[in-house]
C-alpha cells in the first residue's frame, strides 16, 4: 500500500508539472521506472516458482 501511495504522489506531481509546462521527460522516466519494478517482480515470482 505505501508503494502505491508513492505512485499516486508522483503522479500528482507530474501532472503538475505538466500543466506549467513541463515534466514530460520526468513522466516517461517515471514510466520506465514502473516497468523495471514489474519486471522485478515478475521475476521474484518465477523464482519462487
Amino acid at each position: 500500500m505505501a508503494q502505491q501511495n508513492q505512485q499516486n504522489q508522483k503522479g500528482q506531481q507530474n501532472q503538475q508539472d505538466q500543466q506549467q509546462g513541463r515534466g514530460r521527460d520526468q513522466q516517461q522516466q517515471q514510466q520506465q521506472d514502473q516497468q523495471q519494478k514489474r519486471n522485478q517482480q515478475q521475476g521474484s515470482h518465477d523464482e519462487e516458482e
